[in-house]
């Protein structure tokens, strides 16, 4: 007999479904209970072709949290979906030729630095959970590139798209683009995202060129958000401290840097600016612009961000691990 061949195993049912590459996905890890079945809680009845169809009708359900699955029967057996918390077997009752099954929803994490405490340890692309907890993107983590750090990318450009609005606009106004393809060339998730990530982080950090450097230290910097918080700071020149900066070997470690964001204006740091503890840089040229923010002509070829039209500044918000 089916029921039987059942015993008492853990189940796991899978329900995935794709709209572009964002991907909905719910998984359920529920105990089985052969011949007893939950009264009560059902809200809804219907027919399904095995015990999986079941779980897959109520994974397809954000109410459902079990269900009772005819598994005496010949083709479609009777599908009961439940609501409500099962604390007990002591709320089951004996139904010859059905099983219980509780599920339980497993969590995907909110951002890279949630992931690497779930476990993963390899740079690449995972599923970030989004703003409900069936809501997931791919995005890029890198594990590897600062040992004791989790890194999410929420930005990346090549100088080519400087002009775009998603280059262009600060990160208080918030245009995504391509967020559901994570890239290094046209690639900005929206704030709505970003704050979720930003709630898990401690820091942000730029670098130039990620996929050919990885992060030897030139041309980079890396701030913590209690310091700067790109998502609320508007500000034309404040000097804000920083952990470490590096631009053209012209570096400090916790000194404070001039940094410049308006509603229209993308966070950046001018070289030729001789305010703050790190001052101005050597070669700079009028009004150059590192770590975004570039326009037509205040970019420096020396600058590794900056130093051909493929050349990409990349965004993210981490922490140590």
């Amino acid at each position: 007999m089916a029921g039987a061949l059942l015993g008492r195993f853990l189940l796991l049912t899978q329900l995935c479904t794709y709209a572009r590459a964002t991907k909905f996905c719910r998984e359920s890890h529920g105990m089985t209970h052969n011949n007893e079945v939950l009264i009560g809680h059902s809200y809804k009845s219907l027919l399904t072709r095995g015990i999986f169809g079941c779980g897959h009708e109520c994974l397809a359900s954000l109410k459902c949290t079990s269900y009772n699955y005819q598994t005496s029967a010949v083709g479609r057996g009777i599908c009961e979906l439940n609501d409500g918390e099962f604390s007990g077997k002591r709320h089951l009752v004996k139904k010859q030729g059905f099983v219980f099954v509780q599920v339980k929803w497993k969590q995907r994490p909110k951002s890279c630095w949630e992931a690497w405490k779930q476990g993963a340890r390899t740079s690449g692309y995972y599923f970030i959970q989004g703003r409900t907890e069936c809501l997931f993107y791919e995005m890029y983590c890198d594990f590897s590139s600062e040992p004791g750090w989790a890194w999410t990318l929420v930005m990346s450009q090549s100088l080519s798209s400087r002009s775009k609005a998603f280059a262009k606009d600060s990160f208080l106004r918030g245009p995504f683009k391509n967020q559901q393809y994570p890239n290094w060339e046209n690639y900005r998730i929206g704030n709505s995202r970003m704050n979720i990530v930003q709630g898990q982080s401690s820091h942000w950090r730029v670098t130039c060129d990620f996929p050919s450097y990885g992060v030897d230290y030139r041309d980079y910097v890396r701030v913590a958000f209690k310091k700067i918080n790109p998502m609320k700071y508007k500000v034309s020149g404040g000097c804000r401290e920083v952990e470490y900066i590096n631009i053209r070997g012209h570096n400090c470690t916790k000194c404070t840097a001039g940094w410049w964001q308006t509603d229209t204006q993308f966070l950046t740091h001018f070289s030729d600016k001789d305010i703050c503890q790190f001052g101005k840089t050597l070669g700079f040229l009028d009004n150059e612009a590192n770590f975004g923010g570039y326009w037509k002509n205040n970019v420096s070829s020396e600058f590794r961000c900056s130093s051909v039209n493929t050349s990409t500044t990349n965004h993210w918000f981490g922490g140590k691990v």
